[in-house]
């Protein structure tokens, strides 16, 4: 069972300054669209940014995924997606868009790193 929101609103907006993905920790740039969750849960009011390529894994469980019924909370979509396709013993999909999304951060993080001292004497 699942606690829902007294209130719920939720839209794709675009940013105006950054943000932090929920469930990825990317930084969402000023600029880009993301999905804005706002909401009343046990009467305190939160909100949550995530960015699309995980707005759109998200909906893509929430299609997909037998046992999805409220879903993860904010912030547990990966530990989620990855328990049930353990579950699964690998049979979902779910294993490649994960795979892929982690490919994606890792490359997201590794553009906004500082270079080591190899990189940048050139070794």
């Amino acid at each position: 069972m699942c606690d829902l929101p007294t209130l719920y609103s939720e839209r794709d907006v675009r940013a105006r300054k950054q943000h932090r993905c929920c469930e990825c920790r990317i930084s969402i740039k000023a600029g880009e669209t993301y999905s804005r969750v706002e909401g009343l849960w046990d009467g305190r009011f939160s909100t949550y940014k995530t960015c699309t390529p995980c707005a759109e894994f998200r909906n893509w469980i929430a299609q997909m995924m037998p046992s999805y019924e409220c879903g993860p909370t904010f912030g547990d979509l990966y530990q989620y997606a990855t328990d049930e396709w353990r579950e699964s013993r690998g049979k979902l999909s779910v294993g490649r868009r994960l795979v892929a999304l982690r490919r994606r951060n890792r490359q997201a993080v590794a553009e906004h790193a500082e270079p080591t001292p190899r990189q940048r004497d050139g070794l």
